[in-house]
Order: C-alpha cells, then sequence, then structure tokens
C-alpha cells in the first residue's frame, strides 16, 4: 500500500462520517414522531455506520504503517509521512483535520440526539402509564402489591 492509498481510504472515511452526520440531523425528526420502527431502523443504520468506520479506520492505520515501512520511516504519522513525500502527505493531514472537525460535529449531534431519546422515553412511558396504569394498592405490610414491570432502555451494544 502506497500513502496515495492511505489518502483514498481517509477520504473513503471522511464521506462515511459525513454521510453520517446528515442522518444524524435527520434523526431528530424521527425520534420526534416516535415511530419505533424508524428509530429501530434509524439504530441499525448506526450499528452499520460503526461496523463501516472501525473497518475504515483499521485499514487507514495499516495502509499509514505500510507507507511508512515502504519509506523506511519509524513513525507512521501523516506528519512524519509529509516530510518525505510533501504533497501526499498534506493531503492526509488535510483529510484527517476534516474527519476531526465532522467526528465533533456528529459527536455534538449524537450527545444532543441521545437526550431527544431520553426524553422521547420519558414520554412513551408515560403513554404506557396513561393506557395502562399501576394499581396503587398496598398490601398488609405497606408494599406495593402491584408487580412492578420495569421499562428499561435499550442500549446499542457499542456505547
Amino acid at each position: 500500500m502506497s500513502l496515495a492509498d492511505a489518502v483514498n481510504i481517509a477520504e473513503t472515511l471522511r464521506s462515511e462520517i459525513e454521510v453520517e452526520v446528515g442522518r444524524a440531523r435527520e434523526e431528530r425528526v424521527v425520534l420526534r414522531s416516535l415511530d419505533g420502527q424508524k428509530i429501530q431502523a434509524r439504530m441499525e443504520e448506526k450499528v452499520a455506520f460503526q461496523d463501516r468506520t472501525e473497518e475504515l479506520l483499521y485499514r487507514l492505520q495499516e495502509a499509514q504503517k505500510a507507507a511508512a515501512r515502504e519509506l523506511d520511516l519509524n513513525d507512521a504519522s501523516a506528519e512524519s509521512l509529509a516530510k518525505v513525500r510533501p504533497e501526499e502527505g498534506r493531503a492526509l493531514s488535510n483529510v484527517i483535520l476534516q474527519i476531526r472537525a465532522l467526528a465533533a460535529t456528529l459527536a455534538e449531534l449524537t450527545a444532543l440526539n441521545r437526550d431527544l431519546a431520553a426524553r422521547a422515553l420519558g414520554c412513551a412511558r408515560a403513554y404506557l402509564h396513561a393506557i395502562a396504569p399501576r394499581p396503587t394498592a398496598y398490601g398488609r405490610r405497606g408494599n406495593s402489591s402491584a408487580q412492578v414491570i420495569p421499562f428499561e432502555s435499550v442500549q446499542s451494544r457499542r456505547a
């Protein structure tokens, strides 16, 4: 693999993150609609994105290591690669900076969507309580006699 391959992989990663940022912006509409099927489909898209991103990050790391070996360098960072091949190294550094900026934007959107999802979960729980309220009767010892069935949040396999 050459340095040009690393640049191509980084550009692919950048475009994947750009698409995910767009999806994250649209996710608010899906969460507000409280449509369970659309929310589940969005979560599956997010898991697929994470898998693709993980693979691309691994490939980028391997491409940088291979380029460093090819150029007889000990360090595979974009800065050290730019010292030997300035044009391709600068291109790689620029793409990595764009990836970092997009990742920060995505992290911010994800935090906002997580808060909105928590509110949507609260709305869903309130709705379930309204249509199937728990009895408020108490037993002899003052304990609630109602069988408590918690509505727990289901989290992704990735935090």
